[in-house]
């Protein structure tokens, strides 16, 4: 009963069936029973959606400790518990740590399972989040591509696991600018999930946001501000008030209101976002960053630029610590941070940070990318004001 509810979204009555069953188990089961490795992974489970994220690592490593005790060194109950291990440090943005514990679950299961076993597809999927998010986007791809192959074979066309790698290729691919095909994967992400969750399921918000994504790109600011709305919505009845996810959907309202000129409304909308963040997250996870950048760019568009500059190093501090030093992020707050050091003209500060983005951006971005285009222009003008001077 727990599970389905679980399954359904439904978390705080999931997590009150999984801990009477639990209080069960502990005065019934020897302290090595394999039930109570499963409740206890069930629970972290719950703990992990609910974004109470060092509560959910405890209870995943009871569960292991259990495992290592009663199975083989390779068998693939262990690899399980080494995946959600690994998910929640990618959640903290330990992204070294959950690289280890995917690497050691796919270990196991190479050696357990055929070549199209589903479990291979998840840890597949795990490598390319993590990948994604260092920035390493053709690596990405390829293990999203790898756990696709899998999942096509092995499952039915319409099981949620074909969701998740459908919406994952939709934002690599919107990540290396290739929005006609992320909207085609993210539309195809929203077919299965409206078939198989209900119309509440935290998933499915994330593909409401993501939509909204792809629309902002293209300027229908309209459509992204509705779907983004949308997404709030669900996730404001199916999670708890401060989860970690409703931070980027007021982000997203935010960048879509900054979009649209409503400055006030958009920075109103990003310290929603970091007062979540900081509640919930280490200082220096990524998300903080984002924000931080984000409310910087309303101060810069109201022309406050030290106060833009001062968020902007805030987020810059934080992305040198927790990025490769390649990842296009970087470029990004290299570029803005430039900006405002030359409307206070500060040139030879600008030319350094705007130097940095192209450097970056070179490495990392396609020679025709739009974002390279944009900050070469920019090194341009900063190198002619220098000249002037």
């Amino acid at each position: 009963m727990g599970e389905l509810h679980r399954e359904m979204g439904k978390y705080a009555a999931a997590l009150k069936y999984l801990e009477k069953g639990l209080q069960i188990r502990l005065k019934t089961c020897s302290p090595n029973d394999s039930s109570l490795a499963i409740t206890y992974n069930n629970i972290g489970l719950i703990h992990r959606e609910q974004g109470d994220y060092n509560q959910a690592i405890s209870y995943f490593r009871k569960s292991l400790e259990i495992k290592e005790k009663t199975y083989t060194s390779n068998h693939p109950a262990l690899a399980i518990s080494y995946i959600n291990i690994g998910e929640v440090h990618q959640l903290l943005g330990e992204f070294p740590e959950a690289i280890s514990s995917y690497e050691k679950a796919l270990e196991i299961q190479e050696k357990a399972y055929s070549i199209n076993h589903p479990d291979l597809a998840i840890t597949y999927n795990n490598l390319g989040i993590v990948h994604q998010l260092l920035g390493n986007y053709p690596s990405g791809l390829s293990f999203y591509q790898k756990a696709l192959k899998i999942r096509q074979k092995s499952l039915p066309p319409n099981h949620p696991a074909l969701a998740t790698t459908y919406n994952n290729i939709g934002h690599v691919s919107q990540l290396m600018g290739d929005n006609n095909v992320a909207l085609e994967y993210y539309q195809k992400t929203k077919n299965v999930q409206e078939k198989c969750l209900g119309p509440y399921h935290p998933s499915l918000a994330a593909t409401f946001n993501n939509l909204g994504d792809i629309q902002r790109t293209l300027g229908n600011h309209k459509k992204a501000l509705g779907l983004y709305e949308k997404s709030l919505e669900i996730k404001k009845k199916s999670l708890s008030p401060n989860h970690p996810t409703l931070s980027v959907a007021y982000n997203n309202i935010g960048v879509v209101h900054q979009a649209m000129q409503k400055h006030a409304l958009a920075l109103e909308y990003y310290k929603k976002a970091l007062e979540i963040q900081q509640k919930n997250l280490p200082l220096d996870h990524p998300d903080v960053a984002l924000s931080y950048y984000n409310i910087g760019t309303v101060h810069q568009s109201i022309k406050q630029y030290s106060i833009a500059l001062d968020n902007y190093e805030k987020a810059l501090k934080i992305q040198e610590k927790t990025l490769s030093p390649n990842h296009p992020d970087l470029a990004h707050i290299h570029n803005s941070t430039a900006t405002a050091y030359f409307y206070l003209e500060k040139y030879q500060k600008a030319l350094e940070h705007e130097q940095r983005a192209v450097d970056i951006s070179t490495q990392s971005l396609s020679p025709d990318h739009p974002h390279l285009q944009t900050f070469k222009l920019h090194l341009q003008r900063i190198q002619s004001e220098l000249e002037v001077k």
